[in-house]
């Protein structure tokens, strides 16, 4: 029995940390107070602008990539979304992903 509680604390504490992939959800009855995930729990959900997405994605440290996914409806860009280097990631297979979710209509106007 202590083999095995010390291999389990040596695992857990050992175990390489990685960071999961940022996953944000906007909606156009979403929230932008709101954490972005997709969740039924009262006052949590999808944010409400793309804006908003970015300014989650952007205070992320060391994400490993981002999706943000659009769901159904139109969303109107005043002011217009701007992509700048710091957007960038350092590999392809870290990306930033800006898409609809499953089969989703999601337009961009402004």
């Amino acid at each position: 029995m202590k083999r095995f509680l010390l291999i389990l604390t040596l695992t857990l504490t050992l175990r390489p940390s990685f960071s999961a992939p940022l996953v944000l959800h906007v909606a156009t009855n979403g929230n932008d107070s709101a954490s972005g995930a997709l969740t039924r729990r009262v006052g949590d959900g999808p944010l409400a602008t793309i804006q908003a997405a970015l300014r989650k994605a952007r205070a992320q440290t060391n994400p490993e990539g981002v999706t943000i996914f659009l769901h159904q409806g139109v969303y109107r860009l005043a002011p217009p979304i701007v992509l700048t280097p710091r957007d960038s990631v350092p590999s392809a297979e870290q990306p930033l992903v800006i898409a609809a979710f499953g089969n989703d209509k999601a337009t961009l106007s402004g």
